[in-house]
């Protein structure tokens, strides 16, 4: 949620810093993943799939891909 308007002035030039890394880690992450994803046809195609759904976009399937990523790296870590 953004509360940008209730920073005082002092805040406010940290806030747009910090939002501006953080913009700059989501890209970098999205690219990673839509790199992961393009390298396995299966994922390609599930993630065509997903990206098929009215409304959806390349936000959700991407998301959906970094859950399972994450579950699958956690599953191997034991």
């Amino acid at each position: 949620m953004n509360r940008q308007h209730k920073a005082t002035s002092i805040l406010t030039a940290t806030h747009k810093r910090l939002l501006k890394v953080l913009d700059k880690e989501i890209e970098s992450i999205n690219k990673l993943l839509t790199k992961a994803v393009s390298e396995v046809t299966e994922w390609q195609r599930t993630y065509e799939i997903l990206n098929s759904v009215p409304g959806v976009g390349d936000v959700v399937p991407l998301r959906c891909w970094e859950s399972y990523l994450s579950w699958v790296s956690y599953r191997h870590a034991k």
